[in-house]
């Protein structure tokens, strides 16, 4: 069975998206709260990263 690699830019593509809005969301809501602010920022930082490397991922095909 083969997977095509157009399922993993997808993948990635969704998994940033939607990391991006929970970080925002959690750093949003626990504003001044010390462990889930920073969290919310670690993974708001890991949604971004991953929509980056979609993006130039898909620019050098």
């Amino acid at each position: 069975m083969k997977i095509k690699p157009y399922f993993f830019k997808c993948l990635i593509f969704y998994v940033g998206i939607t990391l991006l809005v929970t970080g925002g969301f959690m750093g949003y809501l626990y504003w001044g709260v010390e462990p889930q602010e920073s969290i919310g920022g670690f993974l708001c930082g890991t949604g971004l990263s991953l929509l980056l490397f979609y993006i130039i991922s898909k620019k050098n095909k």
